[in-house]
């Protein structure tokens, strides 16, 4: 007698409305593989599809997925993943939590975001400000988050507006490990702008970089504070 195989488990609790999870599991895969399509229409449809299904705050594939998404291309596409990813750490309107499966996937690989995933996040953050929580409920997962806000905020490269969401974020979120960091840049920076007000036929500081100082210094009495 050989053994029946055992199916992966796409879900882990009876939702989806009234649709059997044998009626969904095609269509749930479908969508799934067309959320990685090049075509950002195919991929737009299939994250309404997945949405609809609640599937991120049921299934533990889904909801890795989308942490793979966090950096969408499409910035409205992204701000409902992230939107969701937030929603799935959270208490739904009936005080119900998502399973512990779930959550514990989402808490694994947004432990493990990169630099670049923090800077999507960062660019979404300043795009729509109405997921504001779910980008603080995403940084608030990574350990490594204060690292990467601390690189972003140093970087001349990086826009203004990044850099100074990168400082606020850092105090807000609470990263005492970035504290060094914004030392170093207040000091820098209250010397340069020292400088220029002492000898004003001299070059310019850039400006956008001097209005660093106010997030910065907000950030750093935040986290002395704590």
């Amino acid at each position: 007698m050989t053994d029946t195989p055992v199916q992966p488990q796409l879900f882990v609790q009876d939702s989806l409305a009234a649709v059997s999870e044998a009626e969904l599991f095609p269509a749930v895969w479908k969508a799934a593989e067309d959320l990685t399509s090049h075509r950002a229409e195919v991929r737009a449809e299939a994250l309404q599809q997945l949405l609809a299904w609640d599937a991120p705050r049921i299934s533990p594939l889904i909801a890795y997925l989308f942490v793979s998404r966090i950096q969408e291309p499409e910035a409205e596409l992204r701000k409902d993943i992230i939107a969701a990813i937030g929603q799935a750490l959270q208490p739904d309107a009936k005080g119900h939590l998502a399973p512990e499966e779930v959550r514990g996937r989402l808490s694994y690989h947004l432990a493990q975001m990169k630099k670049a995933d923090v800077i999507f996040l960062l660019q979404t953050d300043m795009q729509a400000g109405e997921i504001k929580e779910s980008v603080f409920r995403l940084l608030s997962a990574c350990p490594y988050a204060g690292e990467h806000l601390a690189e972003i905020l140093a970087d001349r490269a990086q826009e203004f507006g990044i850099r100074e969401r990168a400082a606020r974020l850092i105090g807000r979120v609470g990263f005492l490990d970035a504290i060094p960091t914004l030392e170093r840049l207040e000091t820098r920076l209250e010397a340069r702008q020292s400088g220029q007000q002492r000898m004003p036929f001299a070059p310019p500081t850039v400006k956008d970089e001097l209005e660093l100082l106010p997030a910065i210094k907000e950030a750093l009495a935040t986290l002395q504070s704590i």
